[in-house]
C-alpha cells in the first residue's frame, strides 16, 4: 500500500513536470537603461509630482451613448465640449488669474 502511494506520487511529478519541459524559454524582459532612474522622494517612494491638466474635453469615463465609436466627429466633440463646460465651474479664459476677459 506504501508502495503504491510513493509510485502515484512520482508519477504525478513526472507528469506536472513534463509540461515545463515542452515549453519554449521566455523572451527576454528589456533591461532599464542604467542611465535613468526613478525620481523618488525624500522617504523613498516614486516621485508622481508633475503637471496636470484638468482642462481636457476627455472624460475620465466614456459616456454610454459613445461607447461602440473608436474616434469622436467634430460635431460630438463640441456637443461633449459644452455639455462639460456647462457641468463644470472651469472656465475657458486664458491668460493669468485675474484678467478681465
Amino acid at each position: 500500500m506504501r508502495v503504491r502511494a510513493i509510485v502515484i506520487g512520482l508519477l504525478a511529478v513526472l507528469i506536472a513536470g513534463s509540461g515545463a519541459l515542452g515549453q519554449a524559454p521566455s523572451p527576454r524582459a528589456p533591461v532599464a537603461s542604467p542611465a535613468w532612474s526613478v525620481p523618488r522622494l525624500a522617504d523613498g517612494r516614486p516621485d508622481l509630482q508633475g503637471v496636470w491638466e484638468n482642462n481636457s474635453a476627455t472624460p475620465l469615463e466614456r459616456p454610454r451613448e459613445l461607447a461602440n465609436t473608436p474616434r469622436l466627429t467634430e460635431s460630438e466633440l463640441d456637443a461633449l465640449r459644452r455639455s462639460t463646460l456647462s457641468t463644470s465651474r472651469c472656465s475657458t479664459r486664458t491668460g493669468p488669474p485675474g484678467a478681465r476677459s
